[in-house]
């Protein structure tokens, strides 16, 4: 892909029989093609970056004066959780548990779990302890 203006219209994706590997696969409306043989590391690093690309991108969009668009889901009313460190990677581990007992399972990177702290702390009312 030659041109940084010409669009993506295309984008494959297939794993090695051993799941070691993974093949990607971009192409432009010109029918340029652009193939990446990753392994896991990799990809899951790329994984990440887009993950960021796209916080950023929503971070922009709400703070760009439009109104506020509505969440892709409902709430979740929380009624507990709990997180720990993973004992190999480093990652933060936990689970959050509904009203409605519903858990939901979430797996983050130690600087993702302190955007997300920041930004629960910034987002709650001072409560005064009497």
């Amino acid at each position: 892909m030659n041109s940084p203006s010409s669009p993506i219209r295309q984008f494959q994706l297939g794993v090695s029989e051993d799941g070691q590997k993974c093949r990607l696969a971009f192409s432009d409306e010109e029918k340029n093609v652009l193939e990446w043989i990753a392994e896991f590391g990799e990809f899951s690093a790329f994984v990440t970056t887009l993950c960021d690309a796209a916080a950023e991108m929503a971070r922009r969009q709400s703070s760009g004066g439009e109104s506020e668009r509505p969440l892709p889901y409902g709430p979740l009313e929380v009624t507990s959780a709990a997180f720990k460190a993973h004992p190999t990677d480093g990652t933060i581990m936990g689970a959050i548990v509904s009203q409605s007992g519903d858990v939901v399972g979430l797996r983050m990177r130690v600087e993702v779990a302190c955007q997300l702290s920041r930004d629960l702390l910034l987002a709650a009312p001072a409560v005064y302890a009497s």
